[in-house]
């Protein structure tokens, strides 16, 4: 996995993490990272953020449902999931602790960040693309309310959300 909190994107990538930490007001929370890749997370916030990743030399836990939080946090992880494993993760997470807040960073795939990409030669962004942007926001706001909306540079739209009931 590659440490996009590196060089020039850095900038970028830190400014969406430092978002997600202040919309989310995570650092009074027991918090689940799904899909928390490096930890840059926890590595912010220390022992209240459990990571939780399906590369098992990223992760902290190997059950997520068994752990306690207040709030779950998706950084730009549900392009890699198919419609069907998005909707499976939110009714799960729906069953387990219904009235969570979510707070999701969901990262576009615009001529802006494509640009980007190429500007930072960074090629292997988003290769495992499994459901596009649109069908994403469509299912979040079939599935959530949302509570807060913040765009980061034009390239990621940060969603604090909680679950329709």
């Amino acid at each position: 996995m590659e440490d996009y909190y590196k060089g020039l994107q850095r900038i970028y990538f830190y400014r969406v993490l430092n978002q997600l930490i202040k919309i989310g007001k995570l650092n009074d929370k027991k918090v689940l990272d799904f899909g928390c890749g490096i930890g840059k997370l926890e590595q912010k916030l220390g022992n209240n953020v459990v990571g939780y990743d399906i590369k098992s030399k990223y992760t902290k836990i190997n059950d997520w449902t068994k752990i306690d939080f207040d709030i779950v946090v998706v950084n730009g992880v549900l392009y890699a999931m198919s419609e069907k494993e998005i909707r499976c993760f939110f009714d799960l997470l729906k069953k387990i602790k219904p009235n969570t807040e979510l707070i999701i960073a969901i990262y576009k795939q615009n001529w802006l960040s494509n640009f980007g990409k190429w500007i930072l030669n960074n090629k292997t962004a988003v290769d495992e693309l499994k459901t596009i942007h649109q069908r994403r926001i469509k299912i979040l706001r079939e599935e959530m309310n949302i509570i807060v909306k913040k765009n980061i540079f034009f390239m990621c739209d940060i969603y604090l959300t909680k679950f329709k009931i």
